[in-house]
């Protein structure tokens, strides 16, 4: 058995950081990412980058961005258009 570590960096940097050993951030999909990303910040949440859309080949479209809730946790919310299987 193998056991991996990675070496994180000390300090406030490694806070919040999406490339972190263990949960990085969860990503719920949203009918509007904009609006939804507006609720954080009203509920106490903060910017963690900013709105991006994008094609992808086959996909269709997606809108994202990250956001931090209070308790500084990474926070993705896309929302997809176009043809997407299973969607």
């Amino acid at each position: 058995m193998a056991t991996l570590r990675a070496k994180v960096p000390a300090g406030p940097e490694s806070r919040g950081a999406i490339h972190r050993p263990g949960l990085a951030h969860i990503a719920f999909q949203v009918g509007d990412v904009e609006a939804a990303r507006q609720e954080v910040l009203a509920a106490g949440g903060h910017d963690f980058g900013q709105l991006v859309s994008t094609a992808v080949a086959g996909a269709g479209s997606v809108t994202f961005v990250y956001v931090t809730d209070p308790e500084n946790n990474v926070i993705e919310l896309q929302s997809w258009t176009g043809t997407v299987r299973g969607r």
